[in-house]
């Protein structure tokens, strides 16, 4: 699996992020750059490539031809499963890794969100930004510390959507937090207009919400 590492000052790999990318996987120069940002606040990070470079292009979803519904279909969950056990595998056995934080972004963050169940293979903690296909039943079996970061017109997360997810982590008396920013889209932790400062604020801020979550909640 092509594998994007970012480093610590000290290059310590004691504590890790596994970050899970949005579909634009790797080739997406903001990806690697949030890898290395996390990497400044004191975190081993590991960004595996997710779709075996067949991530989706920037431009793709602007091209009428372009059907995400087949992209989808060519990397299904079982795949991604593979390359995520494989690497939170290899990170403990090759690299030191006693703990393992997930950052996931929209088509990473609902994996994020099934390795917080209990299992063989599991995460210690995990932040999601905007995920995407996560289901209230996906948030029913989380039970390790989790953070969310909602944007209020992502339409693949709308208010109800939000609400029952919250209502399920309060029923089974889970640990989370979720912040919610105003006026901002789906993918605003990664990529959105920083001209505009309420979607600077939005952006700085839900990094800020990530690494302060894994400061308590993974080291």
């Amino acid at each position: 699996v092509n594998t994007y590492f970012a480093y610590p000052k000290d290059k310590k790999t004691d504590v890790a992020i596994l970050m899970l990318s949005d579909i634009f996987g790797l080739p997406l120069v903001n990806n690697p750059l949030m890898a290395d940002t996390l990497a400044a606040a004191g975190y081993f990070v590991v960004l595996p490539d997710l779709f075996y470079g067949n991530a989706v292009g920037v431009n793709d979803l602007n091209d009428p031809s372009f059907n995400i519904s087949a992209w989808l279909l060519t990397h299904p969950e079982s795949e991604t499963q593979g390359v995520i056990n494989a690497t939170i595998n290899t990170m403990k056995t090759s690299y030191g890794v006693e703990k393992v934080g997930g950052s996931g972004f929209c088509f990473g963050g609902k994996f994020v969100i099934d390795y917080l169940a209990s299992g063989d293979i599991t995460l210690d903690a995990g932040y999601v930004a905007h995920p995407s296909g996560a289901l209230p039943a996906d948030y029913q079996t989380v039970s390790r510390p989790l953070s969310i970061a909602w944007g209020e017109l992502d339409t693949s997360n709308p208010s109800d959507s939000r609400a029952a997810a919250e209502l399920t982590l309060t029923t089974i008396d889970a640990n989370y937090q979720t912040s919610l920013y105003a006026d901002v889209e789906h993918g605003f932790s990664t990529r959105t207009n920083l001209t505009n400062p309420r979607n600077q604020f939005a952006q700085e801020s839900a990094f800020l919400q990530n690494i302060r979550w894994f400061d308590v909640w993974l080291k």
